[in-house]
């Protein structure tokens, strides 16, 4: 699937989750999730929910390896949409981030990993990456 599809469908069902708030057990749930997934913008939090109901933590794969933890082999990811951040000089020469889009990431939940356990209460609880 090219890019654009990719992208395409995640706003889709992007879309189609957004709808559930017009009932007061969505916004329920919506909020159980944002209290679950604090570093993720809200849009990736709807995008996790419409894919993994019973997520608990996630992160990318590179993120789950230095928190020595190995995505199990066969494991679906959760598809979410990572900001492309670009690096560009101004007349001046100095560089500042540019953003250039989106791009579609997948991250997995801890419960499709194995390894070292995980702090009971981090004390930084942003460890965990944040498309």
């Amino acid at each position: 699937m090219a890019n654009n599809e990719k992208l395409q469908a995640a706003h889709d069902r992007l879309a189609q989750s957004v709808e559930t708030l017009s009932t007061s057990e969505g916004w329920t749930e919506y909020l159980e999730h944002v209290a679950r997934f604090h570093n993720y913008s809200p849009r990736n939090v709807w995008m996790i929910m419409s894919q993994r109901d019973d997520a608990s933590q996630v992160a990318g794969f590179k993120t789950w390896q230095a928190m020595d933890r190995q995505v199990r082999k066969g494991s679906k990811g959760i598809a979410i949409l990572a900001p492309c951040v670009y690096k560009r000089e101004d007349e001046n020469g100095d560089a500042h981030k540019v953003l250039g889009g989106f791009r579609v990431a997948y991250v997995f939940d801890v419960s499709d990993t194995d390894g070292d356990p995980l702090p009971e209460n981090p004390a930084k609880p942003s460890t965990l990456s944040r498309p």
